[in-house]
């Protein structure tokens, strides 16, 4: 039916072999009917783009690499275990992740679906770091050049000269900070890929 009989109360998953794995999504869509089966898949769905978009928003080309090949192991999981219940696909113990009983499973899905997750957030910290670092780069190296223009000009005086000095050392100390920045942040990085 539409809404199915309710969780717990299905009749036919009883008799289906191994119905808690290979056979889960025909006791999805009993229990929950086709609306149950639907909002299954466009969770799925939804799964696979994000892992998708994870990659292709990412500059990095090992993030891709990991990302589409995520994607790619739900999408199969999930076509080969649903397409068993029709008789499309062989019957062949592929588990339906996120679904299907079993510890092994859940568990590799969970921590391919982690690791993408782990790389979005270094692939954000990345990418706020350049941002940042590009737009503070540019005060202090401008600053620079104009003062040590001015160290140079012989119309100067000694008070402008001074001044030039003491922010030349302004800036060299915010270079010194972001230059730090980015220390911190590529020991953050190999700390979270070891």
């Amino acid at each position: 039916g539409l809404f199915g009989r309710g969780l717990t109360n299905s009749v036919a998953g009883q008799n289906l072999p191994v119905g808690s794995t290979d056979f889960v999504f025909a006791r999805v869509g009993e229990e929950l009917g086709f609306l149950g089966g639907m909002v299954v898949l466009v969770l799925f769905a939804m799964l696979i783009w994000r892992v998708l978009l994870v990659g292709w928003k990412s500059e990095d080309t090992f993030t891709l690499a990991f990302s589409g090949g995520i994607a790619g192991m739900l999408l199969f999981q999930m076509i080969i275990n649903i397409g068993m219940v029709p008789g499309v696909m062989p019957i062949t113990g592929i588990p339906l992740p996120f679904v299907t009983h079993g510890g092994a499973s859940l568990l590799s899905a969970a921590l391919a679906t982690r690791a993408v997750r782990r790389q979005l957030r270094l692939a954000r910290l990345r990418s706020e770091l350049v941002a940042s670092i590009s737009h503070e780069l540019r005060t202090p190296l401008t600053g620079m050049l104009l003062h040590l223009e001015l160290l140079d000009d012989p119309r100067a005086d000694d008070a402008a000269r001074h001044e030039s000095v003491g922010r030349l050392r302004d800036s060299a100390e915010r270079l010194q900070g972001l230059v730090e920045r980015v220390l911190d942040f590529a020991r953050t990085e190999r700390g979270a890929a070891a």
